[in-house]
């Protein structure tokens, strides 16, 4: 029933954006991302199929992941965070995958763990490692460590270890001296 509403609402939003011939407003996006909670209501095999039968633009895709990555269930986060892997450009891909994964740990680290340790290898794996050490390094450097060890050698990986360092506590001698540790030992300037 909701999907109804959706696509007819769709359909408006899009009228109106013609109409209007885009004037630079947010309206239009504004009123875009406020589908995504439905959408995510509805269920990943719902919205994703409403999301395919409309034929979205790339722009209308990321602004509803965007609110879909906020909105999914727990159960279906990693659905989505597939989903968008396979459906958004590649610059707004990483930087979406990293945002959903890292607040989803910060909701369900054990749900969103689990997932990332059975996901496959690839590039949308390689962003929600990302999202998840910086969601973790704050309260677990070292499983945050441990993820960002998977990571190829490179920058993403130094860029991982560098946000565990970032993090680690830092008020008393032994805390010093475990960053000092952490930082001679993954070569951290």
């Amino acid at each position: 029933m909701l999907i109804n509403f959706q696509t007819t609402r769709h359909t408006l939003l899009r009228k109106y954006s013609k109409d209007m011939k885009d004037d630079g407003s947010d309206s239009g996006k504004s009123s875009l991302s406020s589908l995504a909670d439905g959408i995510a209501k509805d269920g990943f095999e719902a919205g994703s199929k409403w999301m395919t039968d409309n034929k979205l633009t790339p722009g209308e895709t990321e602004v509803l992941a965007s609110g879909i990555g906020y909105s999914a269930q727990s159960s279906e986060k990693g659905q989505w965070i597939a989903w968008m892997g396979e459906n958004l450009g590649k610059g707004k891909r990483d930087q979406q995958i990293r945002s959903t994964v890292s607040n989803w740990t910060r909701s369900d680290y054990r749900a969103a763990g689990e997932w990332l340790a059975s996901a496959p290898e690839g590039p949308t794996k390689m962003a929600s490692v990302k999202g998840y050490v910086d969601a973790v390094a704050k309260y677990d450097p070292q499983t945050a460590t441990q993820w960002a060890l998977t990571l190829p050698v490179g920058e993403e990986r130094k860029s991982a270890l560098n946000t565990v360092f970032q993090n680690m506590p830092k008020e008393t001698a032994a805390e010093q001296e475990a960053r000092e540790s952490f930082k001679a030992q993954h070569g951290i300037k």
